[in-house]
């Protein structure tokens, strides 16, 4: 249709197919070949590399003045470097990407700042950011987390390093998925109304705890969220103040490393007398409404893990990391404490692929009596990742 072929060549995104002299993907499609590409490596270990390029905001809407003209110079200068099994799409209408198959970082620096100096005339120049699989992760406590080891900053046509080297951003954050509205509507309404009821409760038990042992009543933990972002979750603290987390760690490490239940630590010396209460009845947890309220965690999902239990993940495990982590989910009310570590991941990574209302209601329909059939006698046990 020639109205189609006009609309053509007014858009200037339009252009950068036939400039590659190959189609450009959807935002959808791209994502669907990251999270494919992202399966492949974690069977084989390889690393490839995605390099997003970012476009200048057009200015009062001239789309196809310098913006579009920068957008096909970008075209033309990826055309000269990009292999045949390297895909080109869109990530946002302000980011152009291209996934390296089979490519580390160093050669996804390397196309990004060669690419930048093929337009070093350019009026304005892409700035870019490169994002690799698989990561590496960082605690808190030794950097910023969720970057890679190597360090450094976003490169400007690789000359903005300051000083500390060019810096790989992990890819996970652009594969999670966002919390649907029906979700974050529900986690909302029934937070919120939680925490009212339930807040002479919460209170109540605060009270309790400095009574029971010195120490803040609220305890404060980094914990790991969707897209692998940090976030620090609140609850009612039970174990003495400043106790030892080695022990859990170590315990969380052998159960990972196997395929045995992800049984609590027996009688564990830093929980005192009401901290094993709050424990298995779960109020200990019940402050976590305000981090879902904040929008860090959902009322149903993946349990979020601990920092430094991320360290020990496999590449695989890091799917888990694809939704809102839950106060209670699909592992929680169906096998808990008699699964293995590995058909918990296999279960969240389940619940993201079959999310829907019904699913969320019928989880939160049975936490209940998951709750109260754990605090029958021989099924007692103190959880072990936090306070």
């Amino acid at each position: 249709m020639v109205w189609k072929e006009v609309l053509r060549r007014l858009n200037p995104f339009s252009r950068v197919g036939a400039s590659l002299g190959r189609g450009v993907l959807s935002a959808a499609a791209l994502r669907r070949v990251m999270d494919r590409e992202r399966g492949r490596a974690e069977r084989t270990g390889r690393q490839f590399s995605l390099v997003a390029f970012d476009l200048p905001v057009a200015e009062n809407g001239d789309e196809g003045g310098g913006r579009g003209r920068l957008v096909e110079r970008l075209a033309g200068a990826l055309s000269r470097r990009v292999r045949r099994t390297d895909v080109v799409g869109w990530l946002d209408g302000d980011r152009l990407g291209v996934v390296l198959t089979d490519t580390a970082a160093a050669g996804a620096h390397s196309l990004a700042d060669e690419t930048a100096a093929l337009l070093i005339e350019a009026d304005r120049r892409p700035r870019y950011t490169v994002y690799v699989f698989p990561p590496k992760w960082r605690t808190p406590g030794q950097g910023s987390a969720g970057r890679c080891k190597n360090g450094g900053q976003r490169g400007a046509a690789g000359a903005e390093s300051g000083g500390s080297g060019p810096t790989e951003e992990r890819l996970e954050p652009l594969l999670a998925a966002r919390i649907p509205s029906w979700k974050r509507a529900t986690d909302v309404v029934v937070a919120g109304a939680a925490l009212v009821i339930l807040g002479p409760l919460i209170l109540l038990c605060a009270l309790l705890i400095k009574l029971f042992s010195p120490g803040p009543a609220l305890f404060r933990q980094m914990r790991i969220g969707l897209g692998g972002r940090p976030f620090e979750l609140v609850k009612l603290r039970s174990m003495r103040a400043g106790s030892d987390a080695g022990v859990h760690r170590q315990h969380l490490s052998a159960l990972i490393g196997s395929y045995v239940p992800m049984e609590k630590l027996q009688r564990d010396p830093r929980v005192f007398a009401l901290g094993n209460l709050l424990r298995r009845t779960c109020i200990d947890e019940l402050p976590q409404l305000v981090n879902v309220l904040r929008g860090e965690m959902s009322l149903v999902g993946p349990r979020p893990c601990l920092p430094y239990e991320a360290e020990e993940y496999a590449r695989w495990h890091s799917r888990r990391f694809d939704i809102a982590p839950g106060m209670t989910g699909l592992w929680q009310v169906i096998g808990k404490n008699s699964l293995s570590f590995a058909k918990m991941v296999r279960l969240d990574i389940a619940y993201a692929r079959m999310l829907s209302p019904w699913l969320d209601l019928k989880i939160l329909l049975k936490t209940p009596l998951t709750v109260l059939a754990g605090m029958l006698p021989g099924r007692r046990g103190a959880k072990g990742d936090g306070r």
